[in-house]
């Protein structure tokens, strides 16, 4: 009788056993499970935070980046001014207020389709938040114009800026750009070299991509990327056209070549395809990203 408890003691035991054991394994189960899923929700929230640092780089990379040109090529106008003011219908000054005018229909077209791709809630903020502080850096620019640095007519170049590329809802402008005169006997190919050529290399998107980061620049560091973009236009001014020549220089036979190649509307419809290429890129990001 005994030895017959002793077994259904042991039977008992060991079914409780059992029954502890397979608890404790569907708990353990059960809690890995939900540390997997809590670690899928952190990786996904890294990613998505990732992402989002990473489109608001791009963004800033294209507001002022974009802006960075504009000052460049109004700084370039004034030293232009300067050594050609006793000809104020030199083919130079045509030119270089014309890359003025394409600028701002590059601009237009950029924060234009920037307006596009970027249509969430959060980007949307981004965006305005930049374009409020590049109006916020055009305002202390005006001591600029005070001292002489920039003219009236930048002046009223900003205010198109402004009005055409830092709204909230961004409509289709593209200004028109002014005749040179052909009477002017000059080398077309020497005068658009003088310019520094403005272009967005595809290694720096990547690289921006890589970092998730965008170093904003203080209106201090544009303007001194400015004055050296107007050194630059000085020093090759005065090596293309010195103050003691008459300024106008006999055509060669590469000057249609070279005009062909450097010449605005040219570069225009290269740098529209490269900012729409680049930002279709962004909009593509946004898509996977969706998924």
């Amino acid at each position: 009788m005994h030895n017959h408890q002793d077994a259904i003691s042991k039977y008992m035991y060991s079914d409780d056993s059992h029954y502890k054991y397979n608890q404790n394994q569907a708990y353990r189960l059960q809690n890995q499970g939900m540390i997997q899923q809590e670690q899928q929700q952190m990786e996904f929230q890294k990613q998505k935070y990732q992402n989002i640092e990473q489109q608001e780089a791009l963004i800033q990379y294209y507001v002022y980046e974009d802006f960075q040109n504009l000052i460049n090529l109004l700084y370039s106008y004034q030293v232009v001014k300067r050594h050609f003011k006793s000809q104020p219908r030199h083919p130079a000054i045509i030119l270089s207020k014309n890359k003025i005018m394409l600028q701002l229909s590059i601009s237009n077209s950029i924060h234009s389709d920037l307006y596009q791709t970027n249509k969430s809630y959060q980007d949307q903020n981004i965006l305005k938040k930049e374009k409020e502080n590049v109006k916020s850096m055009i305002k202390k620019m005006r001591n600029d114009i005070q001292n002489n640095d920039l003219d009236k007519e930048s002046e009223a170049y900003l205010e198109l800026y402004i009005k055409y590329s830092m709204g909230d809802h961004i409509e289709f402008k593209q200004f028109e750009l002014q005749k040179m005169n052909q009477d002017y006997n000059f080398n077309q190919g020497v005068l658009d070299k003088i310019f520094p050529q403005i272009s967005y290399v595809d290694e720096q998107i990547k690289s921006l991509r890589q970092r998730k980061y965008y170093n904003i620049p203080s209106v201090q560091q544009i303007k001194i990327k400015a004055q050296e973009y107007e050194r630059l236009t000085e020093n090759k001014l005065l090596i293309n056209y010195p103050l003691n020549n008459y300024n106008y220089r006999s055509p060669q036979k590469q000057d249609y070549h070279n005009f062909q190649l450097e010449n605005p509307k040219y570069q225009f419809n290269q740098f529209t395809n490269i900012s729409q290429s680049l930002i279709s890129s962004s909009s593509q990001t946004q898509k996977k990203q969706q998924y």
